[in-house]
């Protein structure tokens, strides 16, 4: 006689969705602290205690546009405040300080070096942590919200999955001379917000509240309003008629505008008005000629495919197939994000391109690829 078999139910611990769910954040979580680590190792960040104290402090290097970019250092500050009245009161960082002054440097490379150095400072510590927990939840809610934005594109995702990694590999390239740039990342979500309100259908008061807080955070999100209105425009029925009978559209961005400039305009009366500071050569011909012609180019070329790649070369080959929205956002802000910066600024700071890159750019990827595989899968 065979012995019977006896087998013990189990219960998985997770179901498998949410178990997928875990995973997946996980996964999200640890590739946040890519760019953390790349922003400390080969950008500025070890500066950016000294960066944030001058702008608390009024005494910022570039005082425009610095110091007129206030949401990201209020915000960072407001965390720091909270963190030192609870949390830090239970550590002891004049005791960490002090070890930290008995660490031999012998050996040790320039950034080690420059960092257990600068740790000394008891304050140092303090906001280094609050620096790299900030930057790490809003790289967290960047992946989510790129989740959420690209899946709109592609109901492949795998193919989703796949920009998902090109982007940890691209934010994390795109550190050059940079600190933790937390303004840079609020830009690339109100951006990102924008698009998700405008691509669902979403109230145009969002966009106001949307241009409110990119007004205080950072002047480059004066375009939000304008793709608003012009994904309200019938581009194939095209008349003055049309476009003056666009009531609703033309309230709320009238609305956005004024609310963003006469924010904008109270910052730099509140603080003083300063112009700006000239970095390198002046804006203008000799920022280009810099961008574009110069020694200093090579260097721009190779930081912007870095963060770029070659997505604006390879769009061209299925002008026809993308969204109304998308067709608007690549002949609309990409040329003008990329003309004012290529004027304005050092192009190798490649972080300054993530938002055409990430709005515009990938999802005209994603869209081409999912619409050529449905072909050929047609086909066969």
């Amino acid at each position: 006689m065979k012995p019977e078999l006896y087998s013990t139910p189990t219960i998985p611990l997770l179901p498998k969705k949410n178990l997928y769910k875990v995973l997946l954040f996980a996964a999200i979580a640890f590739a946040s602290f890519h760019s953390i680590y790349t922003t400390l190792y080969r950008g500025k960040g070890l500066d950016n205690y000294d960066r944030h104290r001058a702008v608390m402090e009024q005494t910022t290097m570039f005082y425009n546009p610095w110091q007129y970019r206030i949401l990201a250092p209020l915000a960072v500050e407001g965390v720091y405040q909270v963190m030192d009245h609870t949390i830090y009161q239970a550590i002891d960082f004049e005791l960490i300080a002090k070890r930290m002054q008995s660490v031999n440097l012998e050996g040790k490379d320039d950034i080690t070096t420059t960092l257990i150095t600068r740790a000394q400072n008891p304050d140092y510590i303090k906001y280094l942590i609050v620096f790299i927990l900030v930057r790490w939840a809003l790289n967290i809610l960047l992946f989510i919200v790129l989740i959420l934005y690209w899946r709109l594109f592609t109901d492949n995702k795998y193919l989703l999955y796949l920009a998902l990694l090109f982007f940890s590999l691209i934010l994390g390239n795109s550190v050059n001379d940079s600190d933790f740039s937390f303004n840079t990342i609020i830009d690339n979500l109100l951006y990102l917000f924008a698009g998700i309100v405008i691509l669902q259908k979403r109230h145009p008061i969002y966009i106001v509240l949307i241009a409110i807080i990119g007004s205080f955070n950072r002047e480059t999100s004066i375009m939000i309003p304008g793709l608003y209105f012009l994904n309200q425009v019938d581009f194939k029925n095209l008349s003055i008629h049309n476009i003056l009978g666009m009531k609703k559209p033309i309230t709320y961005t009238a609305v956005s505008y004024l609310l963003f400039f006469a924010i904008f305009i109270g910052i730099r009366m509140h603080f003083g008005y300063v112009p700006q500071e000239q970095w390198r050569v002046p804006a203008g011909l000799p920022m280009l000629k810099l961008n574009m012609l110069s020694l200093v180019s090579v260097k721009s070329y190779f930081e912007m495919y870095g963060t770029v790649l070659f997505l604006p070369f390879l769009i061209f080959f299925g002008l026809k197939k993308y969204s109304h929205y998308l067709i608007i956002g690549f002949f609309y802000l990409v040329p003008v994000w990329f003309a004012i910066h290529l004027v304005m600024v050092v192009a190798y700071q490649s972080r300054l391109f993530l938002v055409p890159t990430l709005l515009i750019l990938i999802p005209m990827l994603l869209q081409l690829v999912s619409t050529e595989s449905k072909r050929l899968y047609k086909l066969n």
